[in-house]
Formats: C-alpha cells, sequence, structure tokens
C-alpha cells in the first residue's frame, strides 16, 4: 500500500505542470560537425528552430547534433529555484549555454558520455538555476548521443523536483532490492537442488539488473567516473549476456530438450550467437552493435512468447503457463523501452518505469513458478529415494543370490557326480550298491551341509527389519563376508576388521549390511590376484558419531574429481561390468537412513572411505 501512495504521489507530481514558470521549447537538428555559439543564435533568430512537443522528443538512433532553445520566464513577483532535467539516461553529451537578458553569461557541460562525479549518482543529468521575480531566461543547449537521442527536457521547480527525485530513487532501489532477494533465494536452491534452470535464471535477472543500471549511467558513476566510454561496451555485453541465458533458462525450465527437441537446438544456436555479440560494440561500435542486438532480442522474446503460448495452452504445461504470463508482463516492458528507444512511441511515464515494472513483474512469477517447479522436484525427489531404498534390498539380494550360485556350484557338482555313480552302479554292480553308498553319502551330506550353512548366511543378512533396531556391527559385517567369501577367495583377497566385539549400534542394520556389501563387492572388482589383496574396515566413536573407516589396496580411484564418484552413473569399471549406481546408493543410504555423512580419498595403493553416522 505504500509503495502505490509513493507511485500515486509521483505520477501527480510529474501530471500536473507548475504555474509559477512560462516555459517554450523549440529545436534544430544539425549535422554533427563544430558549430560556434553564435552561429547557433543566428539560426535562433532567422527562425529555424521548431517547436518542440513533449511527446515527441525522442528520435532514436542518430549521429545528428541537436540543439534546444528553452525560454523561461517567471510569472510571479519573487525568485524561485528550478530545475532543468534531461530525460535521457544514455550515454549523452549535454552543453548549456545560459542567457540572461540576450546576453551569454555562462556554460555548463553535462552528460553520461563525458568524466563524471561521483557524488552525483541520479540516472539522469540535470541543471538547477534561479529566476529572480519577472525574469527571462534563455538556455541553448547541445545535445550529442552515442544511443537514442532523446531530447526531452522539463522544467520542475527545486522542491518539487527532489520530492519526485526521492521517490523516483525509493522505487528504483525497491525495484532492485526485490530482485536481489529473489536472486539470492534462487541461487541458494541451485546449490541444493544443482538443478540448472535456478542457476540460468540467476544469471539471466542479475545480468538484466547490471544491463538496466548500466544503462542508466549508475555503473559507470561508480566504477569508472572518468572514463564513461567503457560504458558503451558494459551495455551491449550485458545485454546480450541476459539474452543468451534467458534463452538456456527457458530451454531448461520448460524441458525443450524433451517436448521440442528440434526447436531447442535451434535456440542453443541463438545462444551462442548472443554470447558471440558480447564483442559486437569493439567490432562495429555501439549504435550499430545496440541494434543488431535489439533485433536479435527482439526476435528472441517474440519466439520465446510464441512457445510458451504453445505449451501452456495446447500441451496444458503448468510452468509454460507460469512463464506464458511472466514473459506477457516482460513483452510489455521490452516492447515499450525498445520502441522507445528507437523513437517509435513518445517517451511518457510507461517509457520511464515500464521496463522496471514489467521485469519486476516477470522476476516475480518466475520465482513462483520456480518455486512451484522446486516443491515437483522435491516430491519427485522424495518418491525416488523411497523407491531406491526399496530397490536397494532387491539389488543386494539378486547381488548376493549371485554369490550363492557360485557358493552352490561346487557342491552341486559334487551331488551330481555322486548320484550318477549310484544310479551306474545299480544298474550294473547291484551287488557292491551299498559299499559305494556308505562311501558317497558323508560327501553328498557335506555337500548339502555347505549348501545349508550358505541358505543360513543369506536368511541373516536379509534378517534385519526396516526399522532401527540394535545389534553388533562386527557380526553384520562377518554376515556379509561370508556372502562374498567366494569371490574374495577367488580374488585372494583378505578382510580384516578393527572392531570391539561388545560394541552395539541402534540402527538399520539391513541399510548397515548393504554398504559393507557394496564397497566390498566394488573392492574385489578392482582387485587382480596376487598375494597382497587386503580390506580392512575399523569402527572408532567420538561424542556424537561412530566412525567407520574402510581401505583397500586396489589402486585407487581414478575418476576427477573423486567426489563425482558418488553421482549416479558414474562409474570406474567400464560399461560391461558397472552401472554407476552402487556408491551413489552408499551415499543416499549413508545421509538418508544412517543420517551421517561419507567422504572418499585416494591413499598410498588404496582408496579409504570415511563414514560418520549417529550412535
Amino acid at each position: 500500500m505504500r509503495l502505490l501512495l509513493l507511485m500515486s504521489l509521483f505520477f501527480n507530481t510529474l501530471l500536473f505542470a507548475q504555474e509559477d514558470v512560462k516555459s517554450m521549447f523549440s529545436y534544430i537538428k544539425l549535422e554533427n560537425r563544430p558549430y560556434t555559439f553564435n552561429e547557433i543564435k543566428k539560426k535562433s533568430e532567422e527562425g529555424l528552430f521548431l517547436p518542440l512537443k513533449k511527446e515527441s522528443s525522442n528520435f532514436g538512433f542518430l549521429s545528428e547534433v541537436f540543439w534546444v532553445k528553452v525560454i523561461l520566464k517567471n510569472k510571479i513577483k519573487q525568485s524561485t529555484q528550478q530545475m532543468l532535467e534531461f530525460k535521457s539516461p544514455s550515454l549523452d553529451i549535454i552543453d548549456i549555454y545560459e542567457l540572461e537578458n540576450q546576453t551569454f553569461i555562462l556554460k555548463k557541460e553535462l552528460g553520461d558520455n563525458r568524466p563524471h562525479d561521483k557524488s552525483s549518482l541520479m540516472p539522469t543529468s540535470n541543471y538547477e538555476f534561479t529566476l529572480f521575480p519577472l525574469q527571462e531566461k534563455i538556455f541553448f543547449i547541445k545535445i550529442t548521443s552515442a544511443s537514442s537521442m532523446n531530447i526531452g527536457i522539463s522544467v520542475q521547480n527545486i522542491s518539487d523536483y527532489y520530492q519526485t527525485s526521492f521517490i523516483q530513487t525509493k522505487l528504483f532501489f525497491f525495484y532492485f532490492g526485490a530482485i536481489t532477494i529473489m536472486l539470492m533465494y534462487n541461487f541458494i536452491v541451485y546449490l541444493m537442488t544443482r538443478n540448472k534452470s535456478f542457476l540460468y535464471y540467476v544469471l539471466f535477472h542479475a545480468s538484466h539488473m547490471i544491463f538496466s543500471l548500466a544503462l542508466s549511467g549508475i555503473v559507470f558513476k561508480l566504477f569508472w567516473p572518468d572514463t564513461p566510454q567503457l560504458n558503451q561496451h558494459i551495455i551491449p555485453i550485458f545485454m546480450s549476456l541476459a539474452a543468451a541465458y534467458g534463452l538456456l533458462f527457458t530451454i531448461h525450465f520448460l524441458n525443450l530438450k524433451v517436448l521440442i527437441p528440434r526447436l531447442s537446438t535451434f535456440l542453443y544456436t541463438l545462444v551462442w550467437l548472443n554470447f558471440s555479440l558480447t564483442l559486437s560494440s569493439f567490432i562495429f561500435g555501439y549504435q550499430i552493435s545496440i541494434k543488431i542486438i535489439s533485433i536479435s532480442n527482439f526476435l528472441s522474446v517474440i519466439m520465446l512468447f510464441i512457445i510458451a503460448t504453445y505449451l501452456a495452452f495446447f500441451k496444458k504445461n503448468i510452468n509454460a503457463f507460469f512463464y506464458f504470463i511472466a514473459w506477457t508482463f516482460f513483452l510489455i516492458g521490452v516492447l515499450t523501452s525498445h520502441f522507445s528507444n528507437i523513437g517509435l512511441v513518445p517517451s511518457s511515464l510507461l517509457t520511464i518505469f515500464g521496463f522496471q515494472i514489467g521485469s519486476f513483474f516477470e522476476a516475480l512469477l518466475l520465482s513462483i513458478a520456480l518455486a512451484y517447479y522446486y516443491n515437483e522436484l522435491s516430491e519427485k525427489h522424495n518418491k525416488s529415494k523411497l523407491m531406491l531404498m526399496e530397490q536397494s534390498r532387491f539389488a543386494s539380494m539378486g547381488q548376493a543370490i549371485g554369490h550363492i550360485t557360485h557358493q552352490w556350484k561346487h557342491p552341486l557338482t559334487l551331488m551330481g557326480t555322486s548320484v550318477s555313480l549310484l544310479e551306474t552302479v545299480l544298474r550294473h554292480d547291484k551287488n557292491n550298491t551299498l559299499l559305494h553308498l556308505e562311501k558317497e553319502l558323508p560327501s553328498m551330506t557335506h555337500s548339502i551341509e555347505h549348501m545349508k550353512k550358505t541358505m543360513i548366511e543369506l536368511s541373516h543378512y536379509y534378517s534385519g527389519k526396516m526399522e532401527s533396531i540394535a545389534f553388533s556391527p562386527r557380526e553384520t559385517i562377518n554376515n556379509s563376508i561370508a556372502l562374498l567369501s567366494t569371490k574374495s577367495t577367488l580374488k585372494n583377497a583378505k578382510i580384516t576388521m578393527d572392531i570391539p566385539k561388545d560394541l552395539e549400534i541402534i540402527n538399520y542394520e539391513h541399510i548397515f549390511s548393504n554398504i559393507i556389501i557394496v564397497l566390498i563387492d566394488n573392492s574385489l572388482d578392482e582387485f587382480y590376484y596376487s598375494n597382497d589383496n587386503q580390506i580392512h574396515i575399523s569402527i572408532s566413536s567420538d561424542e556424537k558419531n561412530n566412525i567407520l573407516i574402510y581401505r583397500d589396496n586396489a589402486g585407487g580411484i581414478k575418476i576427477e574429481p573423486i567426489e563425482k564418484v558418488f553421482d549416479y552413473f558414474v562409474s570406474s569399471k567400464g560399461d560391461a561390468q558397472g552401472h554407476g549406481i552402487g556408491l551413489a546408493m552408499v551415499k543416499m543410504l549413508v545421509e538418508e537412513r544412517l543420517e551421517g555423512k561419507i567422504s572418499v580419498k585416494n591413499r598410498d595403493d588404496g582408496v579409504v572411505f570415511e563414514i560418520y553416522f549417529r550412535k
């Protein structure tokens, strides 16, 4: 409500002109060459100046020089402080020649395209002067501009000027403050999710904000007031970057790679075109580069608006619907600013704040859309975690069954051989059946006992409930080692432990077992047959956590950075052997179920995993 009152007061102040001072404006357009003040004064006396209307003061990109004549007369019998304000916050050079009683008294140099005083951060140039009772003053003002030529000039009482400037500054900082808060929020979300939609949202609006600050002259006044020519490069650079990041945001947020793959390829081409246009001002100069970038941005905005319309109303895409509404506001702001800059529409209140208002609502609506998108991602992520938890049980079960197959192969072969032998004896040597039966039964019994033991180990391994219970980590690890005994024997691996026998942990036993079996199995996959394959597992405690340290001498992890080994579908085993799920699942189980954290590092000739989890 307070903001609306400020805006209302500001607009009313601008709309209702003062009646104390009578003003007349006229102008002349001349070739860009040196003219003496006397030459200009003579052209005025010859009636070559044309009346200047407020609604037709923007002439777009021109290389000519404009001279504006301002006649002011104080209609009251007291002195009044007045302010000349130049409407173009652009790369201009302004020379003011002040006359009293047709006599030249002083020259004042203003404009954003010349060295500037840091003390004034107003986005427009201004000149303060005094009108004495019933006095008439004449100003001849020379204006040249490297950007759009706007020769609009307003005359205000000094108190009215500072009041409107104060309100304008408040609105200006409200806009940038609100945008900054939204950028910080979405950047934090990006750090949490690593979803590029949030990153490109931040880069798009950050580039957009720097472009707006550069366009208003604030950037060079703050950082390089003595070299304003740098602004001629900063503006097109960030104008191009904003367009490039806006396209990247659209591609990722609307998932165009999946929904419209061919179009996304074309949009990526536009992205690289905009990145290349960041250098255009160094090659073509400011005016030409701005024209090229403006045309490129205009076509991009229209195309993105059409895409959003199609996805929102024909594909019923909720993200596209938010995007459509946001892009509508942004399109209005861009078109208003663009047409004003090239002189197709007159400068007005809408062109002063239309771009910022459109950008603000666009940023706000897209931030809301991203919040909705984040909720969707969180729900999908939580569902995926639950599914992965369940799948981890079946995955480890399949892994265990594979090892059981190895362990059963030998006893089954022996039993098969014994049965075949007894069958042959029964057919061809019945008299010696009892003798052979007595000889083969111990072997068959031993094979059955071996198979039974394997099943008991499997039963112990999977007897853990999906709830937090007290268990012995030493016993649980022994069960896991037993399941992998055949593979560890084939790899000639020695597994040792340094775990107190009386240590008990209250946690998810099945999850703990699954983590151990994945780590051991990965090490066994990396081992070559030798006499020095070793795995060592130790558990210690501090005040808050249990600390499990797992190390092997299998040569270490070759992936760089090594932390990427916890990413999904990243494997050092190659496509034929690994799918890149095991360690990603381990990290998720440690963090989500054991409420701990896991780290990895290479040491000596192997790898070390450190797992911290609650007592």
